[in-house]
């Protein structure tokens, strides 16, 4: 009995230790030609975790309805372009300097907890013709810095990478973004709020 008491303590406190280790959280998304995947990898203890989060469900409910939500989601879903991406861009810039100052303690809090060791983002895209695709070339550059910019004011970033890529021969629209977060694990729901908070005070004022 004494045997098996001494073990669950061991155990008990081992698990409570567990809470004050640090955890590597990654942030990745993915849209490629009108589809777009979520993806959360973990690391703790050097145990890898994978979860990926559907972003489109498609929900079985009767036809009318069915239909009259498809009328009302006509105009919401729009697919990605590099024009929508670089109105995006400034929306959600503009969007975080309007809040700064309601998101001031979120930040301070969200810096205190987590350090974002690093935060890549690559653009690939294509326009109509050569002449439009080299054009929005420089746009997109200062599109994709902006985003990386308001990222690194809210959490701090370590170690940024941006990587543009125009095609001249095809019109498409590709995005991966990469982010890599780090904190103590007692600390994560903490996080979670705080960075729905975020998202959601900035989703508030982002217009496109």
């Amino acid at each position: 009995m004494l045997i098996l008491l001494i073990i669950l303590g061991v155990l008990a406190v081992a698990c409570f230790s567990l809470l004050f280790f640090k955890i590597t959280a990654g942030i990745v998304y993915e849209y490629n030609r009108g589809r777009d995947q979520l993806l959360i990898k973990l690391k703790i203890l050097g145990l890898p975790l994978a979860f990926r989060i559907p972003l489109h469900t498609e929900s079985k409910k009767p036809k009318k309805e069915k239909k009259a939500k498809e009328d009302k989601g006509d105009k919401e879903k729009k697919p990605m372009t590099p024009g929508r991406f670089i109105a995006l861009a400034k929306s959600v810039c503009r969007s975080f300097k309007e809040t700064k100052q309601e998101m001031a303690e979120i930040i301070r809090e969200l810096r205190r907890m987590v350090t974002c060791p690093e935060l890549s983002l690559s653009v690939q895209y294509g326009a109509r013709n050569p002449a439009l695709t080299g054009i929005l070339n420089g746009a997109v550059w200062t599109a994709g810095t902006l985003l990386l910019k308001v990222a690194d004011a809210a959490i701090g970033v370590t170690k940024k990478e941006l990587i543009v890529k125009p095609d001249f021969t095809k019109e498409f629209m590709c995005l991966h973004f990469c982010g890599m977060l780090q904190f103590k694990l007692v600390d994560l729901l903490k996080v979670v709020i705080k960075i729905r908070k975020l998202v959601n005070l900035m989703k508030s004022k982002i217009e496109i």
